[in-house]
């Protein structure tokens, strides 16, 4: 297990404008600060909370392993779950979270959107010597991601794993998750090498090449 891992808390609502048709999807711009992505289908319909063609994405580091410098005894999952009441994301992309932590976000999701449906996955991260990755207080330690689906519509697909390219200086490997809203859209999160700018660009490319096109 490695100690220190590093992040802090971020809370940035990016709003997502995304083309929609058959040209190809490219990410989005956003505001610095937050890192995610949501691609559109080709030729589908999307629309979010702020309309057509456009989706609200809440990206939060939580810092809430236990080990960071950044922790502090978890109050950034309640803090995050007032986030999530206050701005209504259609979806939210959590780094540094422990599994336990979704079960209060998705809850906070669900009474955001009353009458919706929400959908929630995590993705266990592993040390180097192929072990899970733990927090301090023993539950697993990972990424996450919270959508809001609108009433009736057909299950999300879920995937998720490890870069095949890992930078050597993490004591955890580096790990990537995509939800796929079926005809719609996808949303992912990743929390990518900080020590290998090289190597990081490596696995954002994997994420867009072979892991979205693999969610399905």
């Amino acid at each position: 297990m490695r100690v220190g891992r590093t992040g802090r808390l971020l809370l940035g609502l990016a709003v997502v404008a995304v083309a929609v048709g058959p040209a190809a999807a490219r990410p989005a711009a956003v505001r610095p600060g937050a890192v995610r992505l949501a691609v559109p289908v080709p030729g589908a319909s999307l629309a979010g909370r702020g309309g057509a063609g456009v989706l609200s994405v809440l990206q939060l580091n939580l810092c809430n392993s236990g080990m960071a410098g950044c922790y502090r005894g978890g109050r950034s999952v309640p803090e995050a779950a007032a986030v999530i009441a206050a701005v209504h994301p259609d979806a939210v992309t959590l780094d540094e979270i422990c599994r336990q932590n979704l079960t209060p976000l998705a809850a906070a999701m669900r009474q955001a959107f009353p009458g919706g449906v929400t959908a929630s996955h995590f993705q266990a991260v592993h040390d180097r010597d192929d072990s899970l990755s733990s927090c301090v207080d023993g539950d697993q330690y990972g990424i996450g991601i919270i959508v809001h689906l609108p009433a009736g519509s057909p299950g999300p697909a879920f995937g998720g794993g490890e870069y095949p390219g890992q930078d050597g200086h993490h004591g955890e490997r580096r790990v990537w998750e995509c939800l796929y809203v079926i005809g719609s859209h996808y949303v992912c999160a990743t929390h990518l090498s900080a020590f290998d700018r090289d190597r990081a660009l490596a696995q954002c490319r994997y994420l867009m090449n072979t892991a979205i096109p693999a969610t399905q």
